[in-house]
């Protein structure tokens, strides 16, 4: 006698122990599986998800872009005004995410007297936080760093002596001072020494270049000045390996403006110097020690026969010696770098401008690889007139660019632009395999599944 081994009751079939057939268990985990790639999209971290949020912010300016090698559908840009002249001089990406910008606003009803704008921005450029550190002086903010335990340390000038002023993660006041050497004293660049207080970099009188070293208890340590072959001010400040300084600045050395490189011991005593220029007019604006101890700047150049100044970078040994120098731009156009950065490749990032006609500046974003080829080559630009001031390097390999926007109504306002960096690919990866995996597995399991019916359906018919 030939036994069935299950059942039909009432249309569904059941296994002899009861149970429902595999192709009915196997629903809920098919169902999970197709859900999963949404889920997977919805909620694992995205860069792009944000960036897609941050691209349509309702003050994005429409920013025309010029570029070699770059997405242009990534890069998003935020502009803020607190009166009619605000400019961003410094930024600082911050341990926690987000940026904090240094600059000036005009005092309300005073012209000419501005004070000093800290904002606090997060990843997507939203402003969280903005203060103001000032009297009725005149008081500017050119560079910032964050502080080790938190907060922000910046430098600049108040009423013609030297600013310096710590702040915590909120942007409230801490510490001040001002420090005066006589003349008019200005601060326009610091860096966070190791293991802990600052070194700033500042100008006396326009004639002389002045260095800094304050402890931690907002105490000077020592104090520097240099006045070398008629130097005539310090831009640019760099903490080496070894703990020294290095610092740039334009000499009149024989009439003409070079730039001047210096190297000091960690006490401010010069070690070296080293003039770069020839017949025309040099100058810098940004300096950086690379992995091998020596050091690249960047700045303009323009020969007597030339009209117009270039964007020029110099790459030197670890004693200041030139290995190699280039310029960049059209030779029609003003150009000008205003900062510069190492990349994690060993190349360089820069920013400044690059007067297009008529008072016009496009934002200059320039990638240079080791050896001086570009790279990225980009003007990011609108109907109005930009000017990059400062760059920084962030942690998902991109940059943020910091600076001004003018509109030619007399209004000035401070513009961020960020460029965010290439994406992980073993990330994008991921995402690929989380969202396709699971739909070729349940085809595959739906087609499983229906051969298995029919495959049973044939053996029933043949009992």
């Amino acid at each position: 006698m030939n036994y069935r081994n299950d059942l039909n009751v009432d249309g569904l079939k059941l296994s002899k122990s009861g149970q429902r057939p595999c192709c009915i268990m196997v629903f809920p985990l098919f169902l999970l599986l197709i859900l999963f790639p949404v889920v997977s999209q919805t909620f694992l971290p995205s860069s792009n998800l944000i960036l897609q949020d941050c691209h349509e912010a309702r003050n994005q300016l429409p920013i025309q872009i010029k570029s070699l090698n770059l997405d242009l559908s990534l890069i998003w840009n935020r502009t803020y005004s607190r009166s009619t002249y605000d400019r961003g001089y410094g930024i600082v990406e911050c341990q926690d995410g987000g940026f904090a910008i240094i600059g000036e606003t005009r005092q309300e009803g005073i012209d000419f007297r501005s004070d000093v704008w800290l904002l606090r921005v997060d990843d997507a450029g939203n402003l969280l936080w903005n203060t103001t550190f000032g009297s009725v002086d005149d008081e500017r903010g050119y560079d910032i760093v964050e502080r080790t335990n938190g907060g922000f340390a910046f430098v600049g000038v108040r009423d013609g002596d030297l600013y310096f002023v710590e702040t915590n993660s909120n942007g409230f006041h801490l510490r001040s001072r001002t420090l005066f050497a006589g003349g008019v004293s200005l601060g326009f660049s610091i860096v966070a020494c190791q293991p802990l207080g600052y070194a700033i970099l500042g100008m006396i009188s326009y004639n002389q270049t002045w260095l800094i070293r304050i402890n931690t208890l907002n105490l000077v340590i020592w104090n520097q000045t240099y006045d070398l072959a008629l130097f005539e001010g310090g831009d640019s400040l760099v903490e080496c390996q070894d703990g020294g300084f290095a610092f740039t600045g334009t000499s009149n050395y024989r009439t003409t403006p070079d730039v001047m490189l210096v190297r000091t011991d960690m006490n401010g005593t010069v070690l070296w110097n080293q003039t770069y220029g020839g017949s025309g007019d040099y100058f810098n604006q940004g300096l950086v020690e690379c992995e091998d101890g020596g050091f690249a700047f960047a700045g303009a150049k323009r020969e007597y026969d030339e009209l117009e100044f270039n964007i020029w970078l110099v790459r030197t040994d670890p004693l200041g010696e030139m290995l190699w120098n280039a310029t960049y731009g059209d030779a029609d156009e003003y150009g000008i770098a205003n900062a510069l950065i190492q990349t994690s490749a060993g190349g360089f990032a820069l920013t400044g401008f690059e007067d297009m006609y008529a008072g016009f500046s496009d934002i200059v974003f320039l990638v240079i690889g080791p050896s001086g080829e570009p790279l990225i080559d980009s003007r990011l630009g609108s109907f109005v007139a930009e000017v990059g001031h400062s760059i920084v390097k962030c942690q998902d390999a991109g940059f943020a660019i910091v600076g001004e926007l003018f509109n030619f109504e007399n209004v000035y306002s401070v513009i961020l632009i960020r460029i965010p960096g290439p994406q992980n690919p073993s990330r994008s990866l991921w995402l690929e395999l989380a969202l396709w995996l699971p739909i070729g597995v349940s085809a595959l399991i739906v087609v499983l599944t229906m051969w298995l019916l029919r495959s049973k359906k044939r053996a029933s018919e043949k009992l």
